[in-house]
């Protein structure tokens, strides 16, 4: 009886947020958005990765000079940063495609970046995250809430993997142009409205309706997160469990300041233990390396437990995904997302 009284206060609660869902910022969930987010992709000698990317509108086609389409696509392939010290270079490589509704875009990964057999996008690493956008021929970013996209991976022993992209809605009507200038003299795109944030709407801390520029603090997209949740496997022999870690607070293809993100986690008996990491861009990191060997059964106590990502007050935004391995299992899902906060993405 005393569990079924929390359960009932805990759907009273929900439904209060939910109730209130319109004076909070949401991310898409398993919806269409305007922009995707890929948190890992592989061209290593050992894995390869599949992109898809779908458009699931009715159209209408407009026709160009290559043909009918109804929406163009910038991708945005970033590694994570390079070198060391405070601040690291995070390469990047621009595609640009269109499609037409209905249409999925299909490729393989290495096809794009190893260019013909020579070094791969990022170094001997081969791997980084991507980021999709709806843009009209002309590389202006346009609100059109349409896309879906996912990835999949082939790895070394058989195995494969795969995930659903993060979506990211525009609030603006569909086909709204969303274009200013970086302000970083890279003749880039900012995506924001005047001095407002790129992702997110942030005017008071509560949402604001764009209506042309009168909506100073709206950006362009719904806010990422900067609190992810996950469940995960414990490490032991032959058993791997990745951390993976991306940030949209960052000026891809040019130097970028780290994203400092404390980590709390929790065995099945609620005993806690906590670390910290900073990244640069993009990070994938084995759990056996961290944590003073408490991902390990033995020291964790459990075979299981739940993980928290989060950065400090005031800090950048983050998205994730948890990687398991094992023998007969393989799997990448993203990370559950709460805790919202304002970050500028800057697309060289």
């Amino acid at each position: 009886m005393q569990k079924w009284h929390k359960l009932g206060y805990a759907a009273l609660a929900g439904a209060v947020l939910l109730g209130g869902a319109m004076v909070l910022p949401t991310m898409a969930a398993n919806g269409p958005g305007s922009a995707l987010a890929f948190p890992y992709w592989t061209i290593s000698t050992s894995s390869s990765t599949q992109i898809r990317i779908t458009d699931t509108s009715n159209g209408p086609k407009t026709e160009v000079d290559d043909g009918p389409f109804s929406v163009c696509v910038r991708f945005n392939w970033i590694c994570k940063g390079e070198g060391s010290g405070a601040t690291r270079f995070c390469n990047e490589l621009d595609e640009h495609y269109c499609l037409t509704h209905h249409e999925t875009l299909t490729f393989n990964v290495a096809d794009h970046l190893s260019f013909g057999g020579s070094t791969p996008l990022c170094g001997t690493d081969g791997e980084g995250f991507l980021v999709a956008f709806a843009e009209t021929p002309d590389g202006v970013p346009v609100s059109f809430n349409s896309l879906i996209g996912s990835a999949h991976i082939t790895n070394a022993d058989g195995s494969s993997d795969a995930y659903n992209a993060i979506p990211f809605v525009s609030p603006y009507a569909p086909g709204a142009l969303l274009p200013t200038t970086d302000g970083v003299g890279g003749g880039g795109l900012r995506f924001g409205v005047l001095a407002g944030s790129a992702f997110g709407i942030t005017a008071g801390g509560l949402p604001c309706t764009p209506i042309g520029p009168a909506c100073f603090d709206s950006g362009d997209y719904e806010t990422p997160p900067k609190v992810l949740q996950s469940d995960f496997q414990a490490v032991d022999p032959g058993i791997s469990t990745d951390l993976i870690l991306i940030t949209l607070d960052v000026v891809s293809g040019d130097i970028n300041t780290q994203t400092h993100v404390d980590l709390v986690w929790w065995n099945e008996e609620e005993d806690a233990f906590s670390t910290s990491r900073n990244i640069w861009c993009y990070e994938r990191i084995p759990l056996s390396t961290i944590g003073s060997g408490r991902f390990t059964s033995s020291g964790l106590g459990t075979a299981t437990g739940s993980l928290r990502a989060k950065t400090p007050v005031g800090g950048k935004s983050i998205l994730g995904a948890i990687r398991e391995t094992a023998p007969g299992l393989s799997g990448i899902r993203p990370m559950y997302a709460t805790g919202f906060n304002p970050t500028v993405y800057f697309p060289e």
